[in-house]
């Protein structure tokens, strides 16, 4: 707790500067936990292969200012600090809530189909394994969508599947 009055009062210490160059910069408070457990998460691991921990961190943070919903799906929802009685509850249970309340905002908030990975598409309810791993093939060979309508392009993906 004492990490977040901090960090919230060094971040109003900084707006109060900032205000003073008359600079429309934004600030944004983010968790220490949240990097360091992205950090040494094996999918970090893997994917910023040869960087030590402070640098996965510094990506971490940047991506998530970048695109905040992308980044929180690649945290395991047990490792976020909920309180001191997180551990009490029925483990298996918790786990199954946390991952049915991130699928169900990941299918509320949608998607940018060209910046999104194959960590959140699993998280699509719609989407299945088949046409995920198509998806990513199709916007590797291609880099961009142009739109709803090239999607049909995409193997086993049809007009149900949108």
């Amino acid at each position: 707790m004492d990490e977040k009055i901090e960090s919230r009062k060094t971040d109003a210490c900084v707006v109060d500067i900032l205000k003073s160059t008359n600079n429309k910069i934004l600030t944004m408070i983010v968790s220490e936990a949240e990097t360091f457990i992205y950090s040494v998460s094996k999918l970090a691991v893997t994917k910023l292969l040869g960087l030590d921990v402070s640098l996965r961190k510094a990506v971490f943070i940047a991506h998530r200012l970048q695109n905040v919903l992308a980044k929180l799906v690649a945290l395991n929802p047990k490792s976020i600090d909920m309180g001191q009685y997180q551990h009490n509850i029925n483990q298996k249970q918790l786990a199954k809530c946390l991952d049915a309340a991130v699928k169900d905002c990941v299918s509320i908030v949608n998607i940018d189909i060209n910046s999104v990975s194959a960590a959140l598409l699993t998280l699509v309810t719609k989407f299945f394994i088949t046409a995920i791993t198509n998806i990513i093939e199709f916007h590797g060979a291609h880099r961009q969508f142009g739109g709803r309508k090239i999607l049909f392009k995409i193997l086993r993906l049809g007009p149900k599947s949108l």
